[in-house]
């Protein structure tokens, strides 16, 4: 099974709740793509694609809250919590897409039976920011550059130090070819 991970959530939690769903339902985990999305939406959703072993789960990375002073709703983009047992739910969904099965063959989610997800939590994963040198980068790139167009110049001065001293060789040949010619039409000229 593999299983891609882009939301803040951590993938071993997430591998393991997939893992005790398709051991649940009786399936093989073998050759299964899961992908776990990140959503904005405030419920777990899924995809389940028909007769083959790929699902992808949409998981909330937004809270829907409600303002005291206004009374209004909204939605605080922040770190939160999945339902685990929304998510189980969501997961044994899918499985039966894969299985073959369309909605009206399959269970109300709220109806499934997903006991066996009570001991498993999807906890945030851990974010290590590392930030990026970029000037240190910038500098070793520059100096590297300078040391490779210095080589380049070297070659082409080297280059072009071979090419002066082919043109001076056919200058001075061609001088000797006309003098030559000049000598012998001149003793031509006296005969």
């Amino acid at each position: 099974m593999r299983v891609t991970n882009t939301t803040h959530y951590r993938t071993d939690d997430l591998r393991r709740l997939v893992s005790a769903a398709i051991k649940a339902e009786g399936l093989s985990s073998r050759n299964y793509l899961v992908e776990f999305v990140p959503g904005r939406t405030s419920c777990v959703r899924g995809w389940g694609y028909y007769y083959r072993k790929h699902i992808r789960i949409m998981i909330p990375t937004t809270h829907t809250l409600r303002d005291e002073t206004t009374g209004r709703y909204r939605r605080v983009r922040r770190p939160c919590f999945a339902n685990v047992i929304q998510a189980a739910q969501v997961i044994v969904h899918e499985l039966g897409h894969n299985r073959g099965l369309r909605h009206d063959e399959m269970r109300r989610l709220s109806t499934l039976n997903v006991s066996w997800c009570a001991e498993l939590s999807i906890r945030a994963a851990t974010v290590v920011t590392h930030r990026r040198d970029v000037v240190g980068e910038r500098a070793t790139h520059a100096v590297e550059m300078l040391g490779r167009w210095a080589k380049r110049r070297k070659a082409a001065e080297q280059r072009e130090k071979h090419w002066r001293s082919k043109v001076r060789y056919y200058e001075r040949a061609l001088a000797a070819r006309e003098e030559k010619r000049a000598a012998g039409l001149g003793q031509e000229v006296a005969r």
